[in-house]
């Protein structure tokens, strides 16, 4: 990219936009390097030679040391080793939720009630008691009267 930078001036002489031939000759650059890069990592698959190792024979469990029949984070094989992960004992899902919300004066309150049955009636906030559908047509009324 350097050397590109120092000879870029030249296409200034030949009346054409050093900016877009810096950028054209970039990105032509870049493309050369990816293809490249490409065809060097094929040719290293190409020619990867896979060595596998001889198995080794398992012990039975009954051949193996006294010593790891005394340890307990030894699970022996074909055994599903016991899973601990913080939060696995956990109850699944609360019995019931307390929503909690700050109150006009910053103080949390906790709400409780049956929020699954909706009586189809709006929700009213406490500050001015319209429901959303109100506030917003009201503020659609002023911004209109603004305008005039």
């Amino acid at each position: 990219m350097d050397y590109l930078q120092e000879g870029i001036g030249l296409r200034a002489m030949a009346q054409k936009d050093p900016l877009v031939e810096y950028q054209r000759e970039g990105f032509d650059m870049f493309s050369a390097m990816m293809d490249g890069i490409k065809e060097e990592s094929v040719g290293y698959l190409f020619n990867l030679e896979v060595q596998v190792e001889q198995q080794v024979e398992e012990v039975p469990v009954e051949d193996a040391a006294p010593s790891l029949e005394k340890r307990d984070d030894v699970v022996p094989a074909g055994a599903r080793p016991e899973i601990r992960a913080k939060g696995l004992d956990a109850p699944q899902r609360p019995d019931r939720l307390h929503f909690s919300a700050p109150t006009v004066d910053g103080e949390g309150g906790i709400v409780e009630g049956d929020f699954a049955n909706d009586d189809d009636e709006p929700v009213r906030s406490e500050a001015d008691g319209l429901t959303r559908a109100e506030r917003r047509k009201q503020l659609k009324s002023n911004g209109r009267r603004r305008k005039k």
